[in-house]
């Protein structure tokens, strides 16, 4: 079966590149997920730059590996009153008005642990046309961390199946926010995470169908975390990839960075609050010129617990977590939030903030969406070798 890229990528998958042609697949929802919550929206391959400069709003050039952060301000204010219902947006064309700036990221975070909490070994499923691969992050206590990126290979159409390990580096950028580099069949890949771990997550896992043992836990690498000095009421979280294919000079860059300001604590119970959201997403590639937008958004919204023992959800006035995932896009269709309905920017948007979130009842330093950003937790690694079975 021969596959191609969405036309938008401009390249055709062809043989002997497909981990790397897969990476961007998945970045176009183009194959789907077996872990429980994810939806068929997540990629293969997270990657991109960090610890350097920030772009300007005015930069007509794409951003190289040495210049890739866009950073949230870090003016603290309650939201205004803006009632329920839809939210009030403020199109931040002004980057003081929508509390974004061009400095570099302060060190606001809740700093780690003197342990890992997410050590240990992830890992998400990837399914498509002859496409049943896995991806493998494994994590050593540690900072810099040791980290070990393995994809396995069982394609469905070919038997060259095969076990890839590759040594990579992680380690903390600013307080929670963790970088981690390596190489993917040729392809360079970065990425950053804001981290979450969640115990009891999966209510009751499936048995995965090669026999690997759950380890109980789920790792959400776009989740939301306390500023320390923001009396439970401050949350921010970034998300970047970049990918780099030497062989060719092409590359390909995204950014989400969220600020999430509560007008009480998360931890205060249930009951009635409201959330001042500012939102920055960008994008570029060889290809493609630097795109950035920056959104204020307002809501209502309404505390209490889940319908998932041990856990509350916060969720936005208009919304029902059965529904939220579809109402979320017509919500974005009907606030023209985004010039084009399919752009690039609002896929990143509607993936990275969800009207529902959730935090467990023990913990509220840390909040998730449900839709996107799961790795699965295995306690025993990687399988060493695999096998592809005899053919007729």
């Amino acid at each position: 079966m021969a596959l191609r890229f969405n036309p938008a990528m401009g390249r055709e998958l062809r043989k002997g590149v497909w981990i790397p042609a897969l990476a961007l697949l998945l970045a176009w929802g183009g194959c789907s997920s077996r872990n429980p919550a994810d939806r068929p929206l997540d990629r293969l391959a997270e990657g991109a730059d960090s610890g350097a400069p920030a772009i300007h709003p005015d930069a007509r050039t794409p951003p190289g590996p040495d210049a890739m952060t866009v950073d949230i301000g870090a003016a603290d204010s309650a939201p205004p009153d803006s009632g329920a219902g839809d939210s009030a947006i403020t199109d931040a064309g002004d980057a003081e008005e929508a509390g974004l700036s061009d400095s570099p990221p302060p060190d606001d975070l809740a700093p780690p642990p003197g342990d890992l909490p997410f050590a240990g070994h992830w890992m998400r499923d990837v399914i498509g046309d002859c496409i049943q691969a896995e991806e493998w992050f494994s994590f050593r206590p540690g900072n810099p961390f040791g980290f070990t990126f393995t994809m396995v290979d069982r394609n469905a159409c070919s038997a060259n199946w095969f076990v890839k390990p590759v040594e990579g580096t992680g380690g903390f950028q600013s307080g929670a926010l963790i970088q981690i580099r390596y190489e993917n069949n040729g392809v360079q890949m970065a990425a950053e995470w804001t981290p979450v771990v969640v115990n009891g997550w999966w209510d009751k896992q499936p048995p995965h169908p090669f026999g690997y043992q759950p380890g109980g836990r789920a790792l959400n690498v776009r989740g939301f975390v306390a500023a320390p000095d923001g009396g439970g009421k401050s949350f921010r979280n970034r998300y970047s990839q970049r990918m780099e294919y030497p062989e060719n000079g092409y590359f390909s860059w995204e950014e989400t960075e969220i600020r999430l300001l509560f007008d009480r604590p998360v931890s205060a119970g249930a009951g009635s609050c409201k959330i001042s959201a500012s939102v920055l997403v960008a994008r570029n590639s060889t290809r493609e010129p630097l795109e950035k937008d920056e959104k204020k958004l307002e809501f209502g919204c309404t505390a209490g617990p889940s319908v998932r023992p041990g856990f509350q959800q916060i969720v936005f006035d208009g919304f029902e977590p059965s529904t939220a995932f579809i109402k979320w896009n017509e919500y974005i269709t009907r606030q023209k939030l985004f010039a084009k309905e399919y752009s690039p920017l609002r896929y990143q948007f509607e993936r990275a903030l969800q009207p529902v979130l959730y935090f467990r009842t023990d913990n509220a330093s840390s909040l998730f969406v449900e839709g996107d950003g799961w790795l699965t937790e295995y306690r025993d690694g990687p399988p060493a070798t695999v096998t592809a079975p005899a053919r007729p």
